[in-house]
């Protein structure tokens, strides 16, 4: 999944031509610092990205490992980028907006006040329409990356999970 959004991050520059957007990626990461020498190398081997084309300059990241955080960086921090780089001429927009991991913000292992559904949906929606405003206002995409889990059938036979799962 990480390496599908960083590709994305790295696509969304490419000219139309070759398509992309001629775009910047605002990449937010909830547990990690951005791959970026998985970037050096995608730029080098890839057969569509060059130096010439696309880099990291053009990947505006930043940490937001909790609601607050991501709240404030999605109704602060990237319309400031975004507003900034349409002032600045020559400045490529920004097109994408990444989320990885997007599930951990809201994981109830993780915070447990996340045990109560309704603080949990009410946090979700408020981050869902600061997304769909920026991605209105900005005609920009957004990528959300979920988490994954092992999990284990019950011996017990007290197993909830949807009977695929089973």
């Amino acid at each position: 999944k990480t390496q599908l959004a960083l590709q994305l991050s790295l696509m969304v520059q490419l000219p139309q031509r070759l398509g992309g957007l001629s775009g910047a990626a605002c990449y937010i990461s909830t547990r990690e610092d951005l791959v970026t020498p998985r970037l050096q190398e995608m730029i080098e081997f890839h057969p569509l990205l060059s130096p010439e084309l696309c880099g990291l300059p053009e990947i505006h990241t930043v940490k937001a490992p909790v609601f607050v955080a991501l709240s404030k960086v999605l109704a602060e921090s990237v319309p400031a980028i975004a507003d900034e780089r349409a002032r600045t001429p020559g400045a490529n927009p920004v097109k994408l907006i990444v989320i990885d991991t997007f599930t951990d913000v809201f994981d109830r292992i993780k915070d447990p006040r996340y045990d109560d559904i309704f603080l949990r949906t009410r946090d979700v929606k408020q981050v869902s329409m600061l997304l769909h405003r920026l991605a209105s206002k900005y005609q920009l995409a957004v990528v959300l990356l979920g988490g994954t889990r092992c999990t284990f059938p019950r011996i017990d036979g007290d197993d909830r999970s949807p009977g695929g799962l089973r």
